[in-house]
């Protein structure tokens, strides 16, 4: 039945932490994956080494809690490093193939899981 007791509210946060990290790397992985899959290996290997700049302040953030202190600036070189690659990157070739309402929707989607995962780990 699972483990009970004062610290299960404690163990179901660091369960709903994990899920949502494992969906926030999944499509990352896919979208490196999608680049090293189509013609230009330049637009892949940045989009690798954009996204491979972005995963190491956050995982530290994730496994390191002795420097609370440097945690904000992690995490906001993190989302700017991720954000620079959304736009520079993944939104403007959604735009060039025709596939504009696949890449808003699934903006949109993604936005949704987001903040609901957001509001379940509070």
């Amino acid at each position: 039945m699972g483990r009970q007791g004062p610290d299960a509210p404690r163990f179901r946060r660091i369960w709903l932490f994990v899920i949502a990290i494992t969906l926030h790397n999944f499509p990352e992985g896919l979208a490196v994956g999608v680049g090293f899959g189509g013609d230009d290996l330049g637009k892949a290997v940045a989009l690798a080494i954009g996204i491979g700049l972005q995963k190491m302040p956050e995982g530290l953030a994730v496994a390191v809690t002795v420097s609370q202190a440097l945690l904000p600036w992690r995490l906001a070189y993190a989302g700017g490093a991720m954000i620079f690659v959304i736009s520079d990157e993944i939104i403007p070739e959604t735009h060039r193939r025709g596939f504009e309402t696949h890449g808003t929707v699934g903006l949109m989607i993604g936005l949704v899981v987001m903040m609901f995962l957001d509001v379940m780990l509070e």
